[in-house]
């Protein structure tokens, strides 16, 4: 598997039977297999489906979940790829609500989170705790990751890609990275 970042909440996820554009805006990522709009806004990108909602999905062997965490201003996207749980947090605008944690349930492996001015640091933290995912990708406000570095220890990469893998993963504590864009 190989998870790229292009800033802000824009990652493509390539895995042996897909690749999914997360957020991708305007990026010119080549043909891909679903693309997810965490706002609902459309996105140029061809792909075979595109989701912007809530919902339940099979596509190209992936298993997708959508669900909002404030009101309809943002939607979570869960998927399932070559055996690896990645969720894609989107524009949180705050902490959501514990029904919302339920919904997401306990087996996150990658969380890709996006960091503003409204979800900053100190929030990431927060959230983090409850989601207790494997491995974290920031994206988002550059000017927030100094306080990521140093709040969780995050290693910076000077790449802006990654390519985990389930046995590359740790199994009791949390990796927290920084990719470059």
């Amino acid at each position: 598997m190989k998870i790229q970042f292009f800033g802000g909440s824009s990652f493509l996820v390539e895995g042996k039977s897909a690749k999914i554009a997360f957020d991708p805006g305007d990026k010119k990522l080549g043909k891909v297999d679903i693309t997810t709009s965490s706002t609902g806004s459309e996105v140029s990108l061809e792909a075979k489906k595109l989701l912007t909602l809530p919902g339940e999905y099979e596509i190209s062997g992936v298993l997708v979940r959508g669900f909002h965490t404030h009101g309809d201003t943002n939607t979570v996207f869960k998927i399932v790829l070559d055996d690896i749980v990645i969720a894609h947090f989107g524009n949180l605008p705050g902490m959501p609500t514990a029904e919302f944690f339920d919904r997401l349930g306990e087996n996150v492996d990658i969380a890709l989170l996006t960091l503003r001015d409204d979800f900053d640091a100190k929030s990431a933290k927060d959230f983090l705790e409850k989601v207790d995912p494997r491995m974290v990708i920031f994206g988002g406000n550059a000017e927030i990751y100094p306080r990521i570095v140093e709040l969780f220890n995050a290693k910076v990469l000077p790449e802006s890609s990654i390519s985990p893998s389930r046995s590359s993963l740790p199994t009791d504590t949390t990796e927290f990275v920084i990719l470059s864009v």
